[in-house]
């Protein structure tokens, strides 16, 4: 088992695109903040099978200045975009020896 927990905030940031060149943004406030925590379960029936189950959510903002400069940054004119993610991996790992005599 295993948990995570991250946070972090940025002044500066790219807000958008044009003609292939990254246009940014640079404040003395904090234009963007990203939150993202998770709990990982992982289970061994084998000494080669493993499942892992996997439970993360994840929280970006962006300032208003940021919104009005490109409306589209979420891609759907809104400041705050939430998720949660449920991933389930099965990952199944085989060991082949190859004897050398």
């Amino acid at each position: 088992m295993g948990t995570f927990v991250s946070w972090s905030r940025n002044k500066e940031i790219n807000y958008i695109t044009d003609n292939n060149k990254h246009l940014f943004y640079e404040g003395d406030q904090y234009v963007r903040s990203k939150f993202r925590a998770g709990v990982q379960l992982t289970r061994r029936d084998k000494i080669f099978y493993y499942h892992t189950l996997e439970l993360k959510y994840n929280q970006n903002q962006i300032a208003n200045i940021i919104a009005s400069l490109n409306p589209n940054y979420f891609l759907d004119d809104k400041q705050c975009r939430n998720s949660l993610l449920q991933p389930i991996h099965l990952q199944i790992t085989t060991l082949t020896t190859n004897l050398i005599h």
